[in-house]
């Protein structure tokens, strides 16, 4: 398998941010949860999120449609069904919608609280990661490890490498990009 051909296989969150128009809050909230009904419907469909930010007094939303593959979001973006649900929103919101998609480790540092127009320098990053895993990694050793010292090798390493990829996307990094954020994104 060429390179170009796993770039395809690779997930992909697509971040939507909007600022509505004040009293349509209400109405916003609607329409975000039948788009994203209508999403989860779709091939290769991996979750959608919609985040209240505290940006324009808090009127910004972000939602984050994440998709197996491009291939699945592209046929997300082109259905009839997406441009159904665009066409509703327009007397909702000001102004387009910012739009950035994301592949790799950078959506651990999308989400502190409102999207960027870049995700930042990957030394950021790096260090950043290194900060979580380490005190992670040595949590799950002196945890999780002891426990499974019975099992086989390789279900060992599988079980520790699980529960550290949930808790890195889930509960660490989050934390970790709402901590860091103004040096990440300076």
């Amino acid at each position: 398998m060429g390179l170009a051909e796993r770039h395809t296989e690779m997930p992909v969150t697509v971040l939507v941010s909007r600022v509505v128009k004040p009293g349509c809050e209400p109405a916003f909230a609607e329409w975000a949860e039948g788009i994203s009904r209508e999403a989860v419907r779709f091939p290769g469909h991996r979750g959608v999120n919609v985040i209240r930010t505290g940006a324009a007094e808090g009127r910004q939303f972000v939602l984050l449609f994440s998709f197996a593959r491009p291939e699945d979001l592209q046929a997300w973006e082109r259905s009839e069904t997406r441009r159904h649900w665009l066409q509703r929103v327009d007397d909702l919101v000001e102004g387009p919608a910012h739009v950035q998609a994301l592949t790799g480790l950078e959506t651990w540092f999308s989400i502190p609280g409102e999207p960027r127009a870049r995700p930042p320098a990957r030394y950021k990053m790096a260090v950043v990661t290194e900060l979580a895993i380490f005190p992670l990694l040595a949590l799950l050793s002196v945890s999780v490890t002891p426990v499974l010292a019975t099992t086989p090798l390789l279900l060992r390493l599988f079980v520790t490498s699980a529960v550290m990829v949930l808790a890195m996307t889930y509960l660490v990094m989050p934390a970790m990009a709402r901590l860091f954020r103004r040096w990440l994104y300076t």
